[in-house]
């Protein structure tokens, strides 16, 4: 009887562990200056909230480590080399992203979609995501994750 318990306490855990995540759909550049940048991207969630989380940091990171062809922005703030520069950094990296800091240098999030239900209980939404790039490109630098002219 333990042992039946114990498997069935296992296959539950099992089951609730293996939800399926969807990652953001890749971000992309519309429009913006030395100052900020405007992105649209589609994040996936349970809610709008975690949708938009979501689609807030896959901008964030396509800025600091892909860049955005097509905009001031081309190359990667912080590198391409992202497991290197975040394990170089862990502490700034896990404040920033751990701690949600990454919001601060958000300064506006618009939706542009209603929230879409995808399947399996998963939400679409469409948001667009304005970057203060002065404010992000200073707090790096400040925290020497990148140099005064790049990384």
């Amino acid at each position: 009887m333990k042992k039946i318990l114990c498997y069935c306490l296992w296959l539950v855990l099992a089951l609730v562990g293996c939800r399926t995540t969807y990652q953001a759909i890749n971000p992309t550049y519309l429009l913006g200056d030395a100052s900020q940048m405007k992105v649209r991207c589609v994040g996936f969630g349970r809610n709008d909230q975690e949708a938009t989380e979501q689609a807030q940091r896959a901008v964030l990171s396509a800025l600091l480590f892909r860049g955005y062809p097509g905009s001031q922005q081309e190359t990667p703030l912080a590198g391409i080399a992202e497991a290197e520069v975040q394990g170089s950094n862990k502490a700034y990296f896990d404040e920033f992203w751990g701690k949600e800091r990454y919001k601060t240098f958000i300064t506006s999030t618009i939706p542009v979609s209603d929230l879409i239900r995808y399947e399996k209980g998963t939400k679409q939404l469409t948001v667009e995501v304005t970057v203060n790039l002065r404010a992000l490109r200073s707090d790096l630098e400040y925290h020497g994750v990148i140099r005064k002219f790049g990384f």
